[in-house]
């Protein structure tokens, strides 16, 4: 039988997605002050619990973890590092740990005073 498209033809896949992480908060034009604790706050209602890590981007380039591992609960509150460089271009980047392609960045850089 050289027909195509019939119903035998068809396979069914079913599954779940992976899921995403959404970053909030910085998400650009915050200005944090070195020595204060300020709230990183990320989305993650589609993933299980498991850990992130969130890194400190500047330009695009890992500046420093944040926290190598955190649970996964939408909420961190990080103490801005006295010594850290003033200026913009800050990034947050928060990844899934164990899939490191679940992961989001903040949407604009945010400045450190």
């Amino acid at each position: 039988d050289n027909t195509i498209g019939t119903d035998a033809d068809v396979l069914y896949a079913y599954g779940t997605l992976p899921g995403l992480l959404l970053l909030e908060t910085p998400n650009g034009d915050e200005k944090w002050k070195r020595g204060n604790k300020q709230d990183i706050w990320w989305d993650s209602s589609t993933l299980d619990s498991g850990k992130v890590r969130i890194n400190l981007l500047r330009d695009g380039d890992l500046v420093d973890t944040i926290k190598a591992k955190t649970k996964n609960d939408g909420a961190y509150k990080w103490k801005v590092p006295n010594n850290l460089p003033k200026g913009g271009g800050y990034q947050v980047e928060i990844i899934k740990k164990g899939n490191g392609a679940i992961r989001d960045v903040s949407y604009q850089d945010f400045k450190v005073k």
